[in-house]
C-alpha cells in the first residue's frame, strides 16, 4: 500500500495483529472480486495535512472527488489537475493555470499509462478498480503490502460501516523517509474509506534515526489523513456527470505541431524507460566524462580504469530522503553482482567534504559494503545532475546508457534488468544519443513531455522575458563547476535593492510616510480600518506607498483563512487573497479578489522614474506588473533556479537583473505599449475618505 497516498505518513500500534505472510496473500487474492462488482462509485475525500517547522505550524485540507461508471466514464479532481473521460473523449484540467485540453483516446488504459496519472494522485483501490488489463491489474495489486512489516489488525466499524483495518509503510513524495499509516477498506466494496498517519508499530525495530536536517524531520513528521466525506456505489449516474464545463476565464490549450512532436518523443521515451528502466539524457550514447572519486576505505574510483565493466554509479546525498531510501536498493544490485568482477556499483555523495563523518555513519548504518566516497563539483556538473539521487549506467565500451532520476521501490529490480541487457551484449534504447535537433530543443529549455517552455524544464534553458516589458542589454554565461541550484526555502525569489521614494509604515490605522532620501516623515494619513485590519493569523497588511501619472495610492494586499478548531488543533486554510488599494487625495477605495492558484509573497514600489512607481508582486515562480488600481499588466514566469532583482544602473537608471546560470540585464519598458491591463478593480466606498496630498517635495 505504498501509494494508498503520495504523502509523508506516520504509522500505527496496536496489538491482535495477524502474521503478514499468509493472512496478506490470502486476502489480495480476493480483493479484485469486490471492486469488480462495483458498477459505479461516486466519491468526495478531504485530504488533511498538517506540518511543524521553525516553531509555525501548517495545516492544509485539499478536495478530491471521483466518479466512475463501468466502462468508460471517470471523473477525478486531485491536487494538481481534474480528469474528465467519457468513452473516447477525454479531458484535462490545470485549474493552477485555468486551462483545459480536449483530446481523443483509444481507451481508459492510455490515460492511466500516461505520465500524467501519476499526478491525480488516485487511491490503490482506484487503480485495481480501473485497470481491466492483466498486466496493468497484477502492477496495481504489487503497490499493495510491499512492507514486510506490513499487518491486518482486527475489523473495526467506521461511520456505520464494517472495515477491514491494515498497517503498512508509506512512501513519500516530499524527500522524507518512509513512515506508517492506518487504513480502513469496505469490508463489502473493497473501498478505502480513510487512512491517518500514526507512530510506528511496536513489532516494527526501532532503528537510528538518520542525521536530518529541519525539513526531513518535518516531513517525516507531518501529519496526513485521507477522509472519505461521501461514498455512492452501485446508484444511477447521468453522462453529464462525465462532461466538462470550462468554469468562467479558463482557456482551452491548442495543441501545435511541435507539441504534438514533443509528445510522441514523450510517450517513446517512456516506452524505452519501460523496456530498459533507465531514460535517455543528454550523455546517452556519448563517452563517460572522466572523474576521479576519493573513496572512504582509501584509494581512489577512476572513470578512466573501468572500461570493459557495466559501472552503475548513483549520486545521493545524506541530506535527501529519497537518496536514502535508495541506499538498501542499491545495496541489493551490488549483491547481486558481489561475484561479477564486470560490473562495478559505485556510490558518489554529493555532500560537502565537512558531511563527511555523516556519510561514513550512513554508509556504517546500512552496511554498504561498494565502493563510497564524496567526490567533486565538478563531476556531478559532467553527469548533468540536477535531481537526485541520479543513477547513472555506463555500458563496458564506455558509453552512457541511460539514467534514472528518482526513488522507486521497483528501483533494484529495473537497474538489474538493464545490467542483465548489457551483460547479455544488448543495445539498450537508452543509450540511443540525441540527434541535434533534440539537443536544441533541450538547449531552448523546451520540455520534451509537452513541447512548451517552461523555467525548470532544461539544465541550460530558461525563461524568456516579456519583449514589451523587458529589453535585454547584456547576457553572460557563467562558466563555473557549481551548478544553477534553486534558492532556499527562505530566501527570496524577487528582490529589489532599489528603494522607493517614500517609505510606508503603519501605526495603527494612520500611514506614516518617510521620505526616502531625507528620513523625514513627510505626512502621516488615516486610513480606513479596513485597510489596517489584521487576518484571522494577527497578520497586518503589507502597504506600499504608489506613485502613478493619475495620482498616487496606497496599495497592499492581505491573505485570510478560514479558522476550523477541533480540541486543541486549529486549522487555518486559505480562503482568499485580495490586493486592496486607495487613491489619493480622495480616499477612493478598491478591492480585488485575486484567483484561487494566485499568491503574493511580497509587493514593490519600484520608481521608474522621477515621477513614477511600478507596482510588483512577487510569488515564488513568478511576477505580475500591476496598475495602481489591481489590473494585471503583465504576468511574467521565472525559472525555479533564477532570481531576479530590480536595481539600478551605472547612471542611475532602474534596471532588472537575472541571476542563475547566466547573468542577465534587462531595460524596464514601462508603461507596455498596446497592452490593456486585465480586471481592473472596481472602487468601493472607503469607510473614511480622508483628504491627502502627495508628501512634499514629491
Amino acid at each position: 500500500m505504498r501509494k494508498w497516498a503520495a504523502m509523508a505518513l506516520a504509522g500505527w500500534c496496536m496489538a491482535g495483529i495477524c502474521p503478514a505472510d499468509e493472512a496478506l496473500d490470502a486476502w489480495l487474492g480476493a480483493y479484485p472480486a469486490k471492486l469488480d462488482a462495483i458498477q459505479s462509485v461516486r466519491e468526495k475525500a478531504e485530504m488533511r495535512m498538517e506540518m511543524a517547522m521553525g516553531g509555525m505550524k501548517s495545516q492544509n485540507a485539499i478536495q478530491m472527488e471521483f466518479i466512475y461508471r463501468r466502462p468508460d466514464g471517470l471523473v477525478a479532481k486531485g491536487m494538481f489537475f481534474d480528469l474528465y473521460c467519457l468513452g473516447t473523449n477525454a479531458t484535462t484540467y490545470q485549474p493552477m493555470q485555468k486551462e483545459y485540453r480536449r483530446q481523443e483516446i483509444e481507451g481508459m488504459e492510455e490515460l492511466l499509462d500516461g505520465f500524467q496519472a501519476k499526478m491525480l494522485m488516485l487511491m490503490s483501490d482506484k487503480k485495481v478498480m480501473l485497470r481491466t488489463d492483466e498486466e496493468g491489474r497484477a502492477e496495481a495489486l504489487d503497490e499493495f503490502f510491499t512492507s514486510e512489516e506490513a499487518r491486518r489488525l482486527p475489523d473495526e466499524e467506521l461511520d456505520g460501516r464494517k472495515c477491514e483495518v491494515f498497517v503498512d509503510q508509506m512512501e513519500t513524495m516530499f524527500g522524507a523517509r518512509s513512515s506508517w499509516a492506518k487504513i480502513w477498506l469496505d469490508a463489502e466494496t473493497g473501498l478505502l474509506r480513510r487512512f491517518e498517519s500514526i507512530p510506528a508499530p511496536e513489532w516494527v525495530k526501532a532503528g537510528e534515526e538518520a542525521d536530518d536536517d529541519e525539513m526531513n524531520r518535518a516531513l517525516r513528521d507531518m501529519k496526513v489523513s485521507y477522509v472519505v466525506l461521501e461514498q455512492r456505489v452501485n446508484e444511477p449516474v447521468p453522462d453529464e456527470a462525465f462532461l466538462f464545463v470550462p468554469p468562467e476565464g479558463a482557456t482551452e490549450e491548442v495543441v501545435t505541431e511541435d507539441e504534438a512532436e514533443a509528445e510522441e518523443l514523450a510517450s517513446e521515451e517512456q516506452e524505452i524507460q519501460e523496456a530498459s528502466g533507465l531514460d535517455r539524457f543528454e550523455l546517452s550514447g556519448q563517452a563517460a566524462p572522466e572523474f576521479e572519486l576519493p573513496l572512504l576505505a582509501g584509494g581512489a574510483f577512476r572513470m578512466s580504469e573501468q572500461k570493459g565493466k557495466v559501472v552503475v554509479i548513483d549520486f545521493w546525498a545524506t541530506w535527501c530522503g529519497p537518496c536514502v531510501r535508495a541506499l538498501p536498493e542499491m545495496k541489493k544490485l551490488s549483491e547481486a553482482y558481489a561475484g561479477n568482477p564486470d560490473v562495478v556499483v559505485v556510490g558518489f555523495s554529493t555532500d560537502d567534504a565537512g558531511n563527511l563523518e555523516k556519510v561514513r555513519k550512513l554508509v556504517e548504518k546500512n552496511k554498504l559494503g561498494y565502493a563510497i566516497g564524496i567526490g567533486p563539483e565538478v563531476a556531478k556538473d559532467a553527469y548533468k545532475v540536477q535531481g537526485i539521487p541520479c543513477i547513472v549506467v555506463v555500458g563496458k565500451d564506455g558509453t552512457v546508457q541511460g539514467r534514472r532520476v528518482g526513488f522507486s521501490p521497483q528501483l533494484e529490480k529495473d537497474l538489474k534488468r538493464a545490467v542483465d541487457a548489457l551483460l547479455a551484449g544488448e543495445a539498450l534504447e537508452s543509450a540511443k544519443p540525441y540527434t541535434a535537433e533534440e539537443m536544441k530543443k533541450i538547449e531552448e529549455g523546451i520540455c520534451p513531455r509537452c513541447g512548451k517552455r517552461h523555467g525548470d524544464s532544461s539544465s541550460r534553458g530558461g525563461v524568456k522575458l516579456n519583449e514589451k516589458a523587458f529589453k535585454l542589454r547584456w547576457s553572460r554565461e557563467v562558466q563555473s563547476s557549481e551548478p544553477a541550484r534553486s534558492p532556499g526555502m527562505s530566501g527570496e525569489r524577487i528582490t529589489s535593492v532599489l528603494p522607493p521614494r517614500t517609505f510606508l509604515q503603519l501605526d495603527g490605522t494612520k500611514a506614516v510616510l518617510v521620505d526616502a532620501a531625507t528620513g523625514e516623515a513627510v505626512q502621516t494619513l488615516d486610513l480606513p480600518a479596513e485597510i489596517c485590519a489584521t487576518n484571522e493569523q494577527g497578520q497586518i497588511p503589507e502597504l506600499v506607498y504608489l506613485r502613478m501619472p493619475e495620482g498616487a495610492a496606497i496599495v497592499g494586499y492581505q491573505e485570510h483563512y478560514t479558522v476550523t478548531k477541533k480540541g486543541s488543533s486549529t486549522n487555518y486554510r486559505n480562503r482568499k487573497t485580495e490586493l486592496f488599494g486607495m487613491r489619493l487625495p480622495d480616499g477612493e477605495v478598491w478591492r480585488k479578489k485575486l484567483s484561487e492558484n494566485d499568491s503574493i509573497r511580497g509587493l514593490f514600489a519600484v520608481p521608474v522614474s522621477a515621477q513614477e512607481d511600478l507596482l510588483v508582486g512577487a510569488s515564488w515562480n513568478e511576477m505580475k506588473l500591476f496598475t495602481s488600481t489591481g489590473g494585471v499588466a503583465l504576468t511574467q514566469g521565472l525559472d525555479y533556479r533564477t532570481r531576479a532583482m530590480f536595481a539600478l544602473d551605472a547612471e542611475g537608471k532602474p534596471v532588472l537583473y537575472l541571476l542563475g546560470k547566466k547573468i542577465e540585464m534587462y531595460d524596464i519598458l514601462w508603461p507596455i505599449e498596446g497592452k490593456a491591463p486585465e480586471g481592473e478593480a472596481a472602487p468601493v466606498a472607503p469607510e473614511a475618505a480622508p483628504a491627502a496630498e502627495a508628501p512634499a517635495g514629491e
